[in-house]
């Protein structure tokens, strides 16, 4: 806010003094500037988990399951998991419809409509989230709920920092390194499943709602370079 105020005030910001521009790229290169990434939760290691978290107490399981599918499937961040509320539930014969009512792409609440297919296997998150529903007994508002110790359900949405530890806990059940992922592993996980199966770069945007291509097609590289052969 002080350097707004400074540059709106007629005087010169001190990020375009060359001798600042140096330190912060000495910072950059000492420090280095790559995103960090996370490990993508791919569709075999996704069902692995699954079977892990079904060794829970009930509805721990079921919460649990239903959160992880729907990220999967829907390639959902954090935020748009947590902010899903029954109304915005549509079953339709193909499966269900999901409203988000506000995501990263849309700060301004329009809301945008996802669509979940009944799965051929028996992990189908459209059925896991009615196993979540009818055992938990929620009817209406926030889909996913706190579960405490307790195996209760609690009345609050899961806070965003939850999600997080619910995906870790899960990968350490199934015998991965928990340290490797995060919620946004499943969404990755989406994408590199999707890209090696070869689905057209245009199919996994309309389901990941991807502005651009550009961070799409970096999970298109990576699943490239592991198709490369060894010249050994």
């Amino acid at each position: 806010m002080a350097l707004k105020l400074v540059t709106q005030n007629g005087y010169p910001s001190p990020l375009d003094d060359p001798q600042v521009k140096r330190v912060f790229s000495g910072i950059g290169r000492t420090l280095g500037l790559a995103q960090r990434t996370v490990a993508p939760l791919v569709r075999d290691d996704l069902l692995s988990v699954l079977a892990a978290v079904e060794r829970q107490k009930p509805m721990r399981a079921a919460r649990d399951a239903a959160l992880l599918l729907v990220m999967f499937c829907a390639a959902l961040r954090r935020g748009s998991a947590i902010n899903v509320r029954v109304e915005d539930i549509t079953e339709h014969s193909l499966g269900i419809d999901l409203i988000l009512r506000r995501s990263k792409i849309d700060q301004a609440g329009k809301g945008l409509v996802v669509s979940i297919p009944y799965a051929q296997g028996s992990k189908c998150p459209v059925k896991a989230i009615a196993k979540w529903r009818t055992l938990s007994g929620i009817t209406t508002g926030y889909l996913f709920r706190s579960v405490n110790k307790h195996d209760q359900v609690g009345n609050d949405k899961l806070h965003a920092d939850s999600v997080c530890r619910i995906v870790k806990h899960a990968v350490k059940l199934a015998g991965l390194d928990e340290s490797k992922y995060s919620s946004h592993s499943a969404r990755a996980g989406f994408v590199t499943s999707a890209a090696s199966a070869q689905m057209p770069l245009a199919e996994i945007a309309q389901v990941t709602k991807h502005r651009g291509m550009q961070s799409l097609q970096r999970y298109l590289r990576v699943v490239d370079q592991r198709r490369t052969k060894s010249l050994l």
